[in-house]
């Protein structure tokens, strides 16, 4: 619904920085422990970051699909739905191997539609165990018929039996308690395995997911056998005193009847439990609206808009099919025993499960066998995935509970089980030891990874009501008597507030009991209306669609942005987005059956293609040039081939915990990966054998990082995994701390320097030991002003859309005017000079012209690469494109061209110029620069010579000028091959060697960071370098003995020098501006500057001084020497026309329409002495 809020780290906790660690991708674990469990009815809605949401419809645009039909045909996902609608369909470049913050490697797409995944999701809650209800049930009846009307209630009668502990061992999976989850995935207070794996996906307005869910405690059988449900297999089932609600991923909720015959929810007091006179109905956290008929099966699932999912079942009540009205379906079978054999979707796609003595043993994809699973004693032990690895095996103690967990890379996580302490001790992977505390409720209440704890404490309706961190600090939640969060108290105080209406839609936001923004909503829950502090307003209206034969009128959606401007949203009968107009640029997109983006047209009628395989994996993208790329997939749906738009192919392998193993990029390079039983990248392998090595700590974060010179930096870390420290291979160090909201507070360099920071209620401030820099925000949090350490300020403004209207520096303004929705149409300089621009169908920018009517035209290609530049002059410049946006041909303003080709990896190889000179590029083994070839030849040489080399078998230390004289065939020798440049480089990349055309040898030494210490020179001259803690030179020492030494000021501006001739000191402001030089016979020049930077005074040793004077504008009019002066004079274009000396000798100066010089003339008076035309 709505995005516009703050993301609440204030819900239910994330416990981060577990040492337990499994990554998403190996097959069923999470990245994170998950506190699982009862989320405030809001949860989902305010997790999101507030942002400033009145600026254009691009950022309106993810709040508003929230509030309105979940589309099909687009990820539910809104960050990957905004990524398709606003354009970047048409950009599908190619696939990049990125290394992540945590140090890990992953393939991504370059603008792609879908991403990498293996279709594995973390099970969302603790699952249930129906016999421990039925226990709990009993213990209640006997105690009320024993104790009669002596309880006031079944939920204080409920409440009396946790406090005496007595419902201990009953407790168990009977809600969803809030739980640490660990390993893959382990409930670590109840040591219940859970499995989630999702097999069939259609993305619909309520998307059809078929996902089944495995948990070790439930004794449930269902149609997969025991411990096993589905997403559709959600029931009420009458018991003796109550009902107990079946949720999809295993969660119960329990309810009691009380003495009038009502529902009264056991665990919390919000009812969503309904009796009807045709059943049942069930309001989750979400919104949903789930109808059941009298037996307790699932009859629809329904959003506030009225859109539903129908069930339907046979005379056995076995689940037939699953649809809506835009004609998704999923249709289900069953063999003799009644276990459910497949699942099919109404394109055709199909999985088929197989069963051993009622329990599911494996799984078929459209005919392809994915996983399998195997169990002992009616428990899950075995797990093997579709490249047939046993991915896990579990192992369980007496009382069912995980005892061993097992992986395919012989990793080992650990449980014990201490009852009595109510503690689980975790043993990872590492042998590293994590500890949950839980309370008689199995409410997760302290967590301790690596000696360092976090708390959590809970309402009676167990709602998380604080966190305490590693450090201490605590944030605390507040709920209305309906769940919804009310307030956020951080540590240090701050303080965020939230009201709602009587449907439970987010009304008012608040920070700091001031009112940032208000919400409206209509009939359906959908949002109409936001208006922030400053009483801008956007506005959304919703028209319903009819879809009729010869009659069509589409569903769409109307957003009015505060500065009057409206975009428009339109969909097909399917619910999909068919059309988005804003500003006059429309894109159009086109579904497959299945509701995937098949195509996407821009506004100038570009279109770009997409195909994918049976488990929606991006296959295939045809760009609006013709051009393909295709993407090859493992058996567990992991990347394994990228050919992109040239037929340059990357390729990718993966270890047996679905880990990339290794890469090949198209030009060769291959890089090697390996990994801690943790999954933590320890070592990669690069191309030429160099190695960078990782060492972590028992919170899995990277404490040491051993580069391939041996270097190594060594990383510390707070409680809270807030890095502290640095340490370099040298031994030098740099400092970092943090407040209570793990926000930076402090920042020492290696050479001593602090920088602090001080976090105020609409401030920020910078301080060193030079001054302090103020930034000031608006109620939006917008920068409104800087400060800098003189008081020199720039001041922002901004218009409806949050846009900056205005900028003030000092006393000079530049304004930016926009069209309505937001381009950028105007801009006008401090001089009163401008810009206006103009853009076509797609947004680009096709002319900037200035307030002379000088202009410059742009043209585009249809992937809307600029393919011609044109100005008024008439002067063109051109460029030409290979199909992955290289630019292969370069045309100027004369018509010289210049012509570019590249590797199959993109990088630049050979460069010919107008004049037919050709300059070519090698590359070593790491893909790094290592030859330099430049000729006279059209063709292309350096291949053929590199390819003489190897049959010579020539030894690195020959002379590049012996090689080229005796030992290259005779066919070579007019080739010009005198001119090659080549770089030997160690194993860092750092050159250590450069030979140039004539066999001359420079050799180049590092220290370990990097840093040129030693250069010898072709002569053999060697001159050596110091440096200081910051990196800043600190001496040079010369081959004959002379030697110049700096030193540096807090800000790292020079202010000594000493060489042979002596000394030179240097004072310089709090800005770094040099206010006095003293050179080595202690003569003084100063210099003095005004507020915007402007040198105003310069002062010689004689005294004799030269004064600087300005216009308005910053342009220099005058200098001042005695009785001397200079005078400077300019077009309103700010071009010099004028110079005025002494003794009566100027200057003009005149420019043609193009703006270049075209005539100078020097006079003495009104004699003229020389002129240029």
């Amino acid at each position: 619904m709505n995005k516009t809020l703050k993301r609440k780290e204030c819900l239910m906790k994330r416990v981060k920085g577990s040492s337990i660690k499994l990554k998403s991708d190996v097959n069923i674990s999470a990245d994170k422990v998950l506190l699982k469990g009862k989320k405030s009815r809001t949860y989902e809605e305010l997790k999101e970051p507030y942002k400033d949401m009145s600026k254009d419809f691009e950022r309106l645009l993810p709040m508003m699909l929230g509030a309105m039909p979940v589309m099909a045909g687009v990820p539910s996902e809104k960050d990957k739905l905004m990524l398709k609608l606003m354009g970047s369909l048409a950009a599908c470049a190619g696939v990049k191997i990125i290394k992540n913050q945590d140090g890990s490697y992953s393939a991504v797409y370059t603008g792609a539609l879908n991403r990498v995944r293996n279709n594995a999701v973390p099970a969302a809650l603790e699952l249930s165990d129906v016999q421990l209800k039925e226990e709990i049930y009993k213990i209640i009846s006997k105690m009320l018929e024993k104790n009669g009307p002596a309880f006031a209630s079944w939920n204080e009668l409920l409440k009396d039996l946790m406090k005496n502990n007595s419902m201990e061992d009953f407790l168990k999976g009977a809600r969803g308690a809030l739980c640490a989850m660990t390993g893959d995935p382990v409930n670590a207070n109840t040591g219940n395995f859970i499995y989630s794996k999702e097999d069939l996906k259609i993305l619909s307005k309520i998307p059809l997911s078929f996902t089944r869910f495995y948990n070790s405690k439930e004794e449930k059988v269902g149609v997969f056998g025991k411990g096993w449900r589905h997403s559709y297999e959600i029931s009420v089932e009458r018991e003796k005193n109550g009902y107990i609600l079946h949720l999809a991923d295993g969660q119960d909720e329990a309810y009691l009847l009380d003495d009038e015959e009502n529902i009264v929810s056991v665990f919390d007091d919000f009812n969503r439990l309904k009796k009807t006179k045709d059943g049942f109905k069930y309001k989750s956290e979400t919104g949903l609206l789930y109808t059941f008929n009298k037996e307790g099966r699932l009859l629809s699932m329904e959003r506030k808009d009225g859109v539903k999912v129908l069930l339907s079942y046979d005379t056995e009540g076995r689940l037939l099919s699953v649809s809506d009205k835009a004609g998704n379906s999923l249709t289900f079978s069953y063999d003799e025993q009644g276990k459910l054999r497949e699942v099919k979707d109404h394109s055709g796609r199909k999985i088929e499960y197989r069963y051993e003595s009622t329990q599911l043993t494996r799984v078929y994809s459209n005919g392809q066998r994915m996983y399998d699973y195997f169990y002992d004693k009616e428990l899950l032990v075995k797990i093997k995935n579709p490249r047939g690895v046993y991915v896990l095996e579990n192992m369980y103690d007496g009382a069912d509970r995980v005892r061993i967990q097992r992986f395919a890379d012989g990793g080992i996580i650990r449980y014990e089980y201490d009852s009595e302490e109510s503690k689980t001790f975790v043993t990872n992977q590492n042998e590293n030891v994590e500890v949950h505390i839980h309370d008689e409720n199995f409410r997760n209440i302290e967590s301790e990874y690596a000696g360092e704890s976090e708390s959590f404490t809970y309402d009676e309706r167990n709602l998380l009501t604080s966190y305490t961190d590693k450090r201490g600090n605590t944030t605390v939640y507040e709920y209305d008597k309906k769940g919804n969060l009310k307030s956020c108290i951080y540590p240090g105080g701050e303080v965020e507030g939230f009201e709602y209406d009587e449907n439970g839609n987010l009304s008012i936001y608040y920070k700091n009991k001031e009112e940032i923004e208000r919400y409206s909503y209509d009939d359906k829950g959908r949002l109409v209306e936001r208006k922030n502090a400053l009483e801008e307003i956007t506005s959304i209206e919703y028209k319903e669609g009819e879809y009729e034969e010869d009659k069509e009128n589409k569903e769409s959606v109307i957003v009015t942005l505060p500065d009057g401007s409206k975009s428009k949203v339109s969909y097909d009968e399917r619910g999909n987005i068919s059309k988005i107009e804003e500003n006059g640029n429309v894109l159009t997109y086109e579904y497959d059956a299945l509701n995937r983006v098949r195509a996407s047209i821009d506004g100038n009628k570009n279109r770009t293609e997409f195909s994918y395989n049976d488990k929606d994996l991006l296959t295939g993208v045809k760009d609006a040039m013709g051009n393909t790329c295709r993407y090859e997939y493992t058996e567990n749906g992991k990347l394994s081939l990228f050919e992109d738009f040239r037929g340059s192919i990357t390729k990718l392998n993966y270890n047996e915990m679905n880990k990339i193993k290794d890469f090949t990029l198209p030009d060769g390079e291959n890089f090697i990966l390996e990994y801690d039983l943790c999954q933590n990248l320890t070592k990669e392998i690069r191309p030429d054998g160099g190695e960078v090595r990782y060492v972590y700590n028992a919170a899995n974060l990277v404490e040491k990082k051993i580069l391939q010179n041996k270097g190594e930096y060594e990383y510390r870390y707070d409680a809270n995994g807030n890095l502290i420290s640095v340490i370099d291979p040298l031994g030098d160090s740099e400092e970092y701390s943090y407040d209570e909201r793990n926000r930076l507070l402090s920042y020492k360099d290696k050479s001593g320097a602090a920088t602090e920071y001080e976090y105020g209620k609409r401030s920020l401030k910078i301080s060193n030991d030079i001054g302090t820099y103020t930034y000031d925000y608006d109620i939006l949090g917008r920068v409104v002003l800087e400060t800098d350490m003189l008081r020199n300020t720039r001041k922002y403004e901004y218009n409806e859309l949050g846009k900056v209207s205005k900028i003030k520096t000092g006393e000079k303004e530049t304004v930016y005017i926009y069209q309505k929705g937001g381009l950028l149409h105007k801009k006008i300089y401090p001089d009163k000079r401008y810009e206006v621009f103009s853009y076509d169908k797609v947004g680009n920018l096709i002319k900037r012209e200035n307030e002379k009517g000088d202009y410059i035209l742009f043209s585009y290609d249809r992937l809307n690469r600029i393919t011609k530049v044109k100005n008024s002059f008439l002067q063109e410049q051109s460029f030409e494109y290979d199909a992955m946006g290289n630019i292969i041909k370069e045309t100027d303003a004369l018509g010289n061209s210049t012509s570019y080709v590249y590797s199959q990896g993109g990088k630049l190889i050979s460069v010919l110029d107008s004049m037919g000179n050709r300059t070519e590029y090698g590359y070593d083994k790491a893909g790094r620069l290592s030859t330099v070839y430049r000729h006279e030849e059209s063709r292309e040489l350096l291949s053929c010579i590199e390819d003489e080399e190897r049959k010579h078998s020539l030894k690195e230390g020959t002379k590049i000028k012996e090689i080229y004289g005796k030992e290259i065939s005779a066919s070579l020798k007019d080739t010009n091959v005198s001119r090659i440049t080549r770089y030997k480089r160690n194993l860092m990349g750092d050159v250590e060697c450069i030979i140039n055309a004539f066999g001359e040898e420079e050799y180049f030494s590092y220290d370990l960071l990097g840093r040129v210490i030693l250069k010898k020179d072709r002569d053999g001259y060697e001159t050596r370098y110091s440096y200081t803690k910051a990196g800043d030179i600190k001496s040079i020492l010369y081959g004959d003995g002379y030697k110049a030494e700096y030193e540096y000021d807090s800000l790292g501006k020079l202010s000594y020098v000493k060489d042979a001739l002596g000394v030179i000191r240097i004072e310089n402001d709090k800005l770094g501006r040099t206010t006095k030089v003293i050179d080595y016979d202690g003569k003084e020049v100063r210099y003095e500057y005004g507020k915007e930077g402007e040198r105003l005074r310069t002062v010689y040793p004689d005294g004799k001084s030269v004064d600087y004077g300005y216009d308005e504008n910053l342009r220099l009019v005058s200098l001042i020497s005695g009785d001397k002066e200079i005078r400077y004079s300019y077009d309103k274009e700010g071009r010099l026309i004028r110079k005025d000396m002494p003794d009566e000798i100027g200057s003009l100066y005149e420019y043609d329409e193009r703006g270049l010089l075209s005539r100078l003339c020097h006079m003495k008076g009104s004699k003229k002495l020389e002129e240029y035309l």
